[in-house]
């Protein structure tokens, strides 16, 4: 599939999730659109399996034809909260969710929670549970194991400076036990991550010193 594929919420005229699909040689942009009831932060994760574009919204999992002419399904993440910013990573038919938790008013924040989707109806399941709390971090994974990058300490409000990784995703379920944590040379939080065969490119966002931010781009070799 050559196409480049894009979503975003729109308020326009009541609040829908609008979805593009631009083919690059015929130059030619499709589009549809998800209504839903209830509700729907901005932030979402695009992925593919099954011959099916999955929209992993932040209350609604949404599935579509990959020419965009067909809702196959949407269902409710199964969450009793919204996530929000929650990255997300992908092997095989499976997708991994990480964290996005917002808390509750006056409780501690949430702990880092690892969930996972496999075309269930009943939305995300619980795989695995960070023993602290962070948040605005994406992942990915190599070789049956994911690597989840800096992200927000929630306590300090300060970035992290290292690179959390989970070993062994035996029949895609997590073995209980964080196998190592690799420093970053520099803390980042809003982390985005791809990778392209054994590689993992990284950016995101540094501290922020004298009221300006500086963005860094990076590459992890496994």
């Amino acid at each position: 599939n050559s196409n480049l594929y894009l979503s975003y919420r729109d308020d326009t005229n009541g609040r829908v999730r609008k979805v593009f699909k631009y083919d690059p040689i015929r130059k030619i942009l499709d589009s549809t659109q998800i209504s839903f009831q209830g509700s729907e932060f901005v932030s979402s994760r695009l992925h593919f399996f099954d011959n099916k574009l999955v929209l992993m919204g932040s209350a609604f999992i949404s599935e579509l034809a990959l020419s965009l002419d067909q809702e196959l399904n949407t269902i409710s993440t199964g969450l009793s909260q919204n996530l929000s910013r929650a990255g997300t990573a992908a092997v095989d038919n499976v997708i991994y969710v990480l964290g996005g938790d917002t808390g509750i008013f006056n409780e501690l924040y949430p702990n880092h929670i690892i969930r996972i989707y496999e075309n269930d109806l009943l939305g995300l399941k619980d795989e695995f549970t960070l023993n602290n709390s962070r948040r605005w971090a994406e992942g990915e994974i190599v070789d049956d194991t994911i690597y989840i990058f800096g992200g927000e300490n929630v306590e300090t409000v300060g970035s992290t400076d290292g690179i959390f990784i989970y070993d062994n995703l035996v029949t895609y379920n997590l073995v209980d036990k964080i196998v190592d944590v690799i420093p970053l040379s520099v803390e980042m939080n809003y982390t985005s991550a791809v990778r392209y065969e054994n590689l993992i490119f990284v950016a995101g966002r540094s501290a922020v010193t004298n009221m300006q931010t500086e963005i860094v781009f990076g590459a992890l070799n496994t």
